[in-house]
């Protein structure tokens, strides 16, 4: 088979660091010197430090220590992670205590790498593994998660539509979410929640006007409906496509309309990935490319955060690739072998992810660099791409290995408040 190039591009990223943080070991945010007036060597001995930087209150310490990061959104300095972690807990089966990954969202300043707020959905987490529409109900109408549907309107508020965990309407008034494969509808926005359509659904998207969501809804072969927050009405998607197509992925685009991203993998032997147009308004689609594909992961593509660039994995038996389109013609601008578990496209068409030992990855046209992540400190965790802010590359600084399992696990409270993300520039586009 035809590799892609591939090439050492320089040592290391950090030479390109465009706002310096502190050791990831000690997670304490860099500390400028302190100005002196010229008033000789005793009087800069004597100045004192300024104080080490707190958690502020924002933050829920009792959350576990990350072992990595995964950018939702950027905004002016301030970035939207989910970070996942380890928690134990007791089996109920066994009543053995056992680890199990855990996630929740982050706020962190671009600037200092400092966390300095905490998002967390336990009730969200609770409907949604809950084994029947009833019990998922009797969970929606718990007080907590009338206030964890406030935090995801903040968060809305804070960082724009499709950054909340749940789908919440422009006027604050409506929201959608999934839970134990069903889709919730509450009219209210709080604690008032039905279930909509009688079948299995999930990935609802908002639409970019806040007056629609775009939802998978089927039993083995999920297909978009577009559901009006407003009424709850439920509309069907109609238009020219096969019937062994299954809709993945779903992307909110700014005009109103929705991208999905379908896969035949319905039939025992998957062929092809395509993807289509939905027009909200009217509930239909219109098939815009397919690519030949086996498909095996649910979870397909990534979207640039200016809409103009969709990447897909694409899996075949021979080898993996990464393709990445404009979605303004349609045509290729990245074709490479790759396999990566965690991706993102930049302004420029470029698609990244790390490889879980210190190096990065960077894919444009037919060429994939290497580049070498910062270098942790000695039994630190390596460091991770976390996603692209513009054109520059985040990085992540973990304080525990992923998926530990021996170690004692550590809580936000053993760690300090900084270091977590820097911000790297990347090379030159080609």
């Amino acid at each position: 088979m035809t590799r892609a190039a591939h090439r050492i591009l320089f040592p290391m990223l950090a030479s390109g660091v465009a706002w310096a943080l502190g050791s990831c070991a000690s997670r304490a945010a860099p500390v400028a010197p302190a100005h002196v007036e010229d008033a000789g060597p005793l009087a800069a001995a004597d100045a004192a430090p300024p104080p080490a930087p707190t958690w502020p209150k924002e933050v829920d310490l009792t959350l576990t220590a990350p072992d990595a990061f995964h950018l939702v959104r950027s905004k002016d300095n301030d970035a939207l992670v989910t970070v996942t972690g380890m928690t134990e807990l007791v089996d109920p089966r066994t009543g053995h205590q056992v680890r199990a990954s855990t996630s929740y969202l982050a706020r962190i300043d671009l600037r200092t790498g400092c966390m300095t707020e905490t998002y967390d959905f336990p009730t969200m987490g609770r409907a949604a593994a809950t084994g029947s529409v009833r019990a998922a109900l009797e969970v929606l109408a718990s007080p907590t998660m009338t206030a964890e549907v406030e935090h995801a309107r903040a968060i809305s508020l804070a960082f724009g539509r499709g950054a909340a965990p749940i789908a919440i309407s422009a006027d604050g008034k409506s929201a959608v979410l999934e839970a134990n494969n069903q889709i919730y509808w509450a009219k209210d926005g709080k604690s008032t929640w039905t279930r909509l359509g009688d079948r299995v659904g999930r990935t609802p998207v908002l639409t970019a006007d806040g007056a629609h969501v775009v939802v998978n809804l089927g039993a083995g072969s999920y297909r978009p409906h577009v559901i009006d927050l407003a009424t709850g009405k439920l509309h069907a998607i109609s238009g020219k496509r096969s019937n062994e197509m299954a809709a993945g992925d779903l992307h909110a685009l700014a005009d109103g309309a929705a991208l999905a991203v379908e896969t035949n993998s319905i039939k025992r032997s998957p062929t092809r990935i395509c993807i289509t147009r939905i027009d909200t308004q009217h509930y239909v689609e219109k098939e815009l490319v397919c690519v030949p594909a086996n498909v095996i992961s649910a979870s397909l593509s990534e979207i640039s955060a200016d809409e103009r660039y969709l990447a897909l994995m694409v899996e075949n038996p021979q080898h993996n690739r990464v393709t990445v389109y404009d979605t303004s013609t349609w045509q290729k601008v990245t074709d490479v072998d790759g396999d990566p578990t965690h991706r993102d496209v930049d302004p420029n068409g470029r698609v990244a992810w790390d490889d879980g030992n210190g190096a990065l990855l960077l894919a444009h046209g037919s060429t994939t660099d290497t580049l070498k992540l910062p270098a942790p400190e000695p039994g630190a965790p390596h460091s991770g791409f976390v996603g692209f802010v513009g054109d520059k590359i985040v990085v992540g600084h973990p304080a525990m290995e992923r998926f530990e399992s021996t170690r004692p696990l550590k809580t936000l409270a053993d760690l300090a408040p900084c270091g977590y993300l820097s911000v790297v520039d990347a090379p030159d586009p080609k």
